[in-house]
């Protein structure tokens, strides 16, 4: 279990999911970009719970109890990397089935999902296009200094 035991000023946290080769990020449609997952803390929080909490809400659109959230934080294991106010949770893809398996266990239910995902690969690509704060997930491979291409920017708006 984490227990945060730092008085570093803080004001938002996040979970980072990668294998080491790619890491899972979401798009924003009213801020046009591609982000992590995480938020802002709520009163009293830690930074792990806010994590926890706050890709649950990304992920699922969906608010959970704060059993859930110590549930998860009890199964996990997460390297902490502090970027200024922003505290992040290093966590792998396995991580993030356990943390899907507890929810489907719970009966879950989110209306991004007509069958609640039993793993990443569901997660990203079951998802339904949405109004939520994060409308789209994706896998992006994790390299320094990542860019996309101007040309593969405006194939995509072609497309689109």
């Amino acid at each position: 279990m984490y227990n945060c035991c730092s008085k570093k000023r803080w004001d938002s946290a996040g979970c980072f999911f990668t294998d080491g080769r790619y890491f899972l990020a979401g798009y924003q449609d009213k801020i046009s970009c591609i982000s992590g997952i995480g938020g802002m803390k709520n009163t009293g929080e830690q930074p792990m719970y806010t994590a926890i909490r706050e890709t649950i809400e990304e992920l699922f659109d969906i608010l959970v109890p704060s059993s859930i959230v110590l549930e998860i934080m009890d199964v996990i294991y997460a390297k902490e990397i502090v970027n200024g106010t922003y505290i992040l949770f290093v966590l792998s893809f396995d991580d993030l089935d356990t943390i899907i398996s507890l929810l489907h266990n719970c009966n879950i239910i989110s209306n991004l999902y007509d069958t609640f995902p039993k793993n990443v690969v569901e997660l990203i690509f079951n998802r339904k296009v949405s109004t939520s704060e994060i409308s789209h997930l994706a896998l992006l491979p994790l390299v320094k200094n990542l860019k996309i291409s101007k040309c593969l920017l405006e194939d995509i708006s072609k497309i689109v």
